[in-house]
């Protein structure tokens, strides 16, 4: 019977500050190979699992490989590799934006040096607003073609840019600060959630069935109208799509026509994940300062386990590999569970963690962290077993803690909430000063 060590271990293994698209590359590196490296969404699979699975990912002596500056001095979405490219999409925040348009770019970067090569608008909002005009993770490819959820609907992009078609969800920037807002692409079909960008208008919130070579409307479920209703991003598992929806619990549909196969009224507070037979969520009682994680079964959605503790953390993400669940709690610590139980195994103490999903590779779980109070912003490498500490790297800027982290080809990727895409990787430096591996 192997040990949940070698379960984890194989899951991973089977120019200057300022300048538009000028990135910082420190010494010698080693060649990238990122051909069998892809990373198509934040959360890394339709799961939402954050299991990089067969990704190689880097280990001891984890420094910053480049940063990169991004236009206007914006935020980014969580990094997504494609075809052996580093793909985000940027947007002026609404804090920095005051009367000016605010632009949605879509941007493609070289993995090796961080060299932007392509810089495309896909959109551009006019109005003045309170929030962003896309989320952290709002940026998935599939089957040749790029899906991005802004606040004005789902564009689908091709690799150069151009855009193939726009779908309008009635939604417009609003205050919700939600993180995941992606949609999940299966079977010739996009399954996109409105994200509380119909909050301030007229439209229903809810998630859209879309054709993914039109845009079309295939169906659509719509939240309930006693019901506050953000949805997050769904998940997708074995013919169903799992969506949550803030304060009022997690709904199971049938992908071929919406069909509600079940609902489990929770107070969820972030977006689903589906593995370990279970669907995992983060819960918070209104008004309460207390809130967890809770397991239901992925057929039935009754609760298998449920945790509780001192905190309130809106819009976090779960991982899960290898039978643990991985989650932030008090937007400080990362802490491991029992999937099957909700058994807490170990707890790594942070002074800051985010709400991105949690990244696993090479038997290492990765996120953007602050270790010290007032200390510096970075990427956190831990060990999955024990959450022993295997390295940690600075960030350009504070982090923000809200993307998700991309693995792939032994380099990390992550951005900052000020505009920066960074990579990542180990580097054990020699006697000459180049890097060993």
């Amino acid at each position: 019977m192997p040990s949940r060590r070698t379960l984890l271990t194989a899951l991973g293994a089977a120019g200057a500050a300022g300048a538009v698209g000028a990135a910082r590359v420190a010494g010698v590196r080693r060649p990238v190979d990122l051909s069998d490296a892809e990373w198509h969404r934040g959360a890394y699979d339709r799961q939402r699992t954050g299991n990089g699975r067969e990704r190689d990912a880097p280990g001891p002596g984890l420094t910053r490989r480049w940063a990169t500056d991004v236009p206007d001095d914006v935020h980014s979405s969580s990094p997504i590799l494609v075809d052996g490219s580093v793909h985000v999409v940027a947007a002026v925040p609404s804090t920095r934006a005051g009367d000016r348009p605010r632009p949605v770019r879509f941007l493609r970067l070289d993995a090796a040096s961080g060299a932007v090569e392509l810089d495309s608008l896909v959109t551009r909002y006019e109005g003045r607003g309170t929030s962003d005009a896309v989320a952290w993770d709002s940026l998935v490819y599939a089957d040749g073609t790029f899906y991005l959820l802004a606040f004005d609907g789902v564009h689908a992009l091709a690799p150069d840019g151009t855009e193939r078609w726009h779908r309008p969800l009635g939604g417009a920037p609003s205050n919700s600060n939600l993180a995941t807002a992606h949609p999940v692409v299966v079977d010739g079909s996009v399954y996109a959630p409105t994200a509380s960008t119909t909050w301030h208008t007229d439209a229903s919130e809810g998630l859209y069935a879309l054709d993914a070579a039109t845009g079309d409307v295939r169906w659509r479920y719509e939240v309930p109208n006693d019901v506050r209703g953000w949805t997050f991003a769904p998940a997708y598992a074995d013919g169903t799509l799992y969506c949550s929806v803030l304060d009022h619990g997690v709904v199971a549909l049938d992908t071929a026509d919406g069909t509600v196969q079940w609902e489990r009224r929770v107070p969820v507070t972030g977006p689903p994940t589906v593995g370990e037979s279970r669907v995992f969520a983060s819960v918070e009682p209104s008004g309460s300062d207390r809130s967890g994680v809770v397991g239901l079964d992925v057929g039935t959605g009754k609760p298998d386990w449920r945790t509780e503790g001192d905190g309130t953390w809106f819009g976090r993400s779960v991982a899960t590999a290898g039978g643990l669940v991985f989650h932030r709690e008090r937007l400080s610590d990362i802490v491991c569970r029992e999937a099957a139980t909700g058994e807490e195994r170990w707890r790594h103490g942070l002074a800051f963690s985010g709400l991105g999903t949690p990244a696993i590779a090479d038997g290492r779980v990765y996120a953007l962290a602050r270790t010290e109070e007032k200390g510096p912003s970075g990427l956190l490498a831990v060990d999955a077993e024990s959450g022993d500490r295997v390295g940690f790297a600075r960030t350009r800027h504070e982090t923000g803690g809200d993307a998700s982290v991309a693995i792939g080809g032994g380099l990390a990727f992550a951005t900052s909430s000020y505009g920066v895409v960074q990579c990542f990787e180990s580097c054990l430096t020699g006697a000459e000063g180049h890097c060993l591996h």
